[in-house]
């Protein structure tokens, strides 16, 4: 997945976020940071997402504390003392084939070369998250890994967290057109299981091809009526083909059907008799 302007990229993730080792459910991670600044901003942001943050400021304590399993999140800055985030992973890795388990780990770096993006795959890491970051980049990067709690509506409303339905902006695009607007999202309702059947099956096969036919064909409907997170997961879907890995496709993909529910219900609360 890759967020626009490159803000940060994940090419493996569960297909649900991971609940926390422990009794009370607290999501944890792991906050690898040797500069002071980065690492009480990064963790205070953490902090309000209501999760259980330990702050280490070199490699070595980032491998000796990830052993304890106790983490959902390894976030881990690439330029470390001691030893640095890639090396730290690279022993992290190495530890787990024996255990059977892993714990994903993120790369937090102020360069999104690519070379510095296939060095972090090629060294075990779940994905990068760019510096300086925004607490709505961290958040969706988290999310992805940890169960968190639901936003305040405030949040939600000033952009925190993308609408599963954004009627206004839609119906703003159409010129105000509502009858138009319900047209159309009735179309997008009749077709899109047979579309998300498809590119699930046509992941499957490795016919990258029709699937970025049949992603295509998804990904702009969901914009037009204003589907925001469903085009927002097939936009993780295209970065995944782009970047040639189909099995992370295959993971997004099994996350369609969910999205696609949870639109019907919005769409049902439709106002159809506004002008």
């Amino acid at each position: 997945m890759q967020h626009e302007a490159i803000k940060y990229q994940v090419w493996s993730c569960p297909k649900c976020p991971r609940l926390a080792p422990s009794d009370d459910k607290t999501p944890r991670v792991l906050l690898a940071e040797d500069n002071t600044i980065d690492q009480v901003n990064i963790r205070r942001l953490l902090e309000k997402e209501k999760l259980e943050v330990h702050c280490v400021d070199n490699g070595r304590d980032a491998v000796d504390e990830a052993r304890s399993g106790r983490y959902n999140l390894v976030l881990m800055d690439i330029l470390m003392p001691e030893i640095d985030g890639f090396v730290a992973t690279l022993k992290i890795r190495e530890e787990e084939q024996a255990a059977g388990d892993g714990v994903p780990i993120i790369a937090l770096t102020a360069y999104s070369l690519k070379a510095i993006q296939d060095k972090c795959r090629n060294v075990g890491m779940n994905g990068y998250l760019s510096k300086p970051m925004s607490a709505k980049d961290l958040r969706a990067v988290c999310a992805l890994f940890c169960a968190l709690p639901p936003q305040e509506a405030a949040e939600i409303e000033a952009g925190k967290l993308l609408p599963v339905l954004d009627e206004e902006e839609a119906l703003e695009n159409l010129g105000g057109v509502r009858p138009l607007y319900h047209e159309l999202v009735d179309m997008f309702i009749g077709q899109a299981p047979h579309l998300i059947d498809q590119l699930a099956g046509l992941v499957q096969t490795g016919d990258t091809d029709a699937t970025k036919k049949y992603l295509r064909r998804l990904m702009v409907s969901a914009n037009t009526i204003g589907a925001k997170r469903l085009a927002h997961l097939c936009s993780h879907i295209q970065s995944s083909l782009d970047g040639g890995n189909m099995g992370d496709c295959a993971q997004w993909t099994a996350q369609l059907p969910h999205e696609l529910a949870l639109l019907t219900d919005n769409i049902l609360l439709l106002d159809r008799d506004g002008i």
